[in-house]
């Protein structure tokens, strides 16, 4: 078959596997989807485990990026706690615990399955 023609439906069946990073997503966004959370949080929380949590880590070169960066983190911290805030229905203070505790496990399961990671 052809894969370059779209004319032609696969019926193939797929027999690649995912990247492990890919493998992990979709560990990381099933755990969170059964815990209640939306697919939008679990895309949100896996791409800060790909980044990592600290700035410096991505080789920033001057201390403008850095700052960047860390507004990058923030941001996206900030999307996660009131994504759970909102999904959950809890206080902030509930919610930065959940996202922590999310944001650890992330990054241990990126870690430990060899995931790509930019930064630590």
């Amino acid at each position: 078959m052809d894969l370059t023609s779209i004319d032609e439906p696969f019926d193939d069946p797929l027999t690649t596997v995912p990247p492990k990073c890919e493998s992990t997503k979709a560990s990381i966004l099933s755990r969170v989807v059964q815990e209640g959370h939306t697919d939008s949080y679990g895309v949100l929380l896996h791409l800060v485990a790909v980044m990592g949590t600290e700035p410096k880590t991505l080789h920033p070169r001057t201390e403008k990026e850095i700052a960047e960066w860390s507004g990058h983190f923030r941001g996206l911290k900030a999307a996660l706690l009131c994504l759970v805030m909102h999904e959950q229905k809890v206080e902030p203070a509930s919610a930065a615990m959940v996202v922590s505790r999310h944001i650890k496990n992330a990054i241990e399961d990126l870690d430990r399955r060899g995931g790509s990671r930019t930064g630590g």
